[in-house]
């Protein structure tokens, strides 16, 4: 059973655009990190828990990612 959580906001196209270009630009890897686990979140609406399996990062590491969504 899912429970239910803060409501997400809704992103533009232009938004999510934005995001997917400053992904492919950076060459910080924080910053890398940071935009993946945004662009995973908003773009690909995944939770948490799947975007500490995917970018192998840490639950509380990917829950600090949030904080930019």
């Amino acid at each position: 059973m899912k429970t239910q959580g803060r409501p997400q906001k809704i992103y533009t196209e232009e938004q999510k655009a934005e995001i997917k270009k400053a992904y492919k630009k950076t060459h910080n890897p924080k910053e890398h990190n940071r935009l993946l686990c945004l662009k995973l979140r908003v773009i690909q609406g995944l939770t948490i828990e799947q975007i500490s399996r995917i970018t192998e990062l840490s639950l509380s590491k990917s829950k600090s990612c949030n904080k930019f969504i």
